[in-house]
């Protein structure tokens, strides 16, 4: 019998984001371009003797209640295949920053998924847990696929495109976050919203030109940040030799595509004296995936 699995939970950035209507419950229907990064989050799930769901996190900001999305991916996965056996412990070591708009409470819920899938030998396919997850969050599907994909809906409408070429990511959060509900809120009420050519970043990706495709990043949201750090820290990416730079969801992390290590390491220290945290990251081909069973 497995006593624990672990699960490696990649965060991810959106290339493109837009947003084409409101359905009737609230919910906003988008248009998005995501890509998975190798900053990853680290999800230990074990049983336990005792009932009920324990979660214990490395980050003072992260909520360990029933608000979490581990602890709610974790309850909607056993009401989906009848678990009554419910005692575990869920670990998160956090390395994706929290309200950056890089899909860490996403990812997290994704890590748990996996973990439990195997952790109870449900061997459920992507296709259920992702039926799972996106009622758990827009972003959790893709957090469960990964790699480079479109998605469009709520997020549980997929079309994988080819992974993005070869390059660096320098992602910049400001010490300011910003809560995806009030981004979603202020969006509402834009007027002569600019809408991003998702079409033309698509074609790009499938031809396999990183520049063109750097040149096509776009976010309707961005607009609802309300952070003057949000353009400087685009500014002095492209100033530093970025292909692209934009926020990542409803932000506040912002990214820049680089091609040149050197130039990337360059911005970086440039970057230290303008944002909380600064990261250097990859894209990856992969969602959340086991990294280590303990029978």
């Amino acid at each position: 019998m497995k006593k624990s699995v672990v699960a490696g939970a990649p965060g991810k950035i959106n290339l493109s984001l837009d947003i084409t209507g409101i359905l009737p419950n609230g919910y906003h229907e988008m248009d998005t371009v995501l890509q998975a990064i190798d900053l990853c989050d680290t999800i230990t799930v074990k049983k336990r003797a005792q009932d009920g769901i324990l979660i214990f996190c490395d980050r003072p900001r992260v909520p360990c209640d029933e608000t979490n999305h581990a602890y709610i991916a974790a309850l909607k996965f056993f009401d989906t295949f009848g678990i009554d056996d419910r005692g575990i412990e869920i670990d998160i070591c956090k390395r994706v920053p929290v309200q950056a708009g890089l899909g860490g409470g996403s990812a997290d819920a994704a890590g748990v998924l996996t973990a439990l899938n195997v952790l109870y030998e449900v061997n459920a396919d992507l296709e259920t847990l992702c039926r799972i997850g996106v009622t758990v969050g827009a972003d959790v599907p893709f957090c469960l696929a990964g790699g480079t994909r479109r998605a469009r809906g709520i997020g549980e409408q997929f079309e994988q495109l080819p992974d993005l070429p070869d390059c660096l990511l320098l992602i910049a959060q400001p010490a300011s976050g910003i809560s995806t509900p009030e981004s979603f809120r202020r969006y509402d009420r834009l007027v002569g919203v600019r809408h991003p050519d998702v079409e033309s970043l698509v074609r790009a990706i499938k031809a396999g030109n990183v520049k063109e495709a750097a040149s096509h990043l776009g976010n309707v949201l961005e607009d609802t940040a309300g952070l003057r750090e949000i353009p400087e820290l685009k500014s002095m990416m492209l100033s530093a030799g970025a292909l692209g730079s934009l926020m990542s969801g409803s932000g506040s992390a912002v990214f820049g595509i680089f091609e040149s290590r050197w130039l990337a390491k360059r911005c970086m220290r440039k970057l230290y004296n303008k944002a909380n945290c600064v990261l250097l990251a990859h894209p990856v081909p992969h969602g959340a995936e086991v990294i280590q069973v303990v029978e």
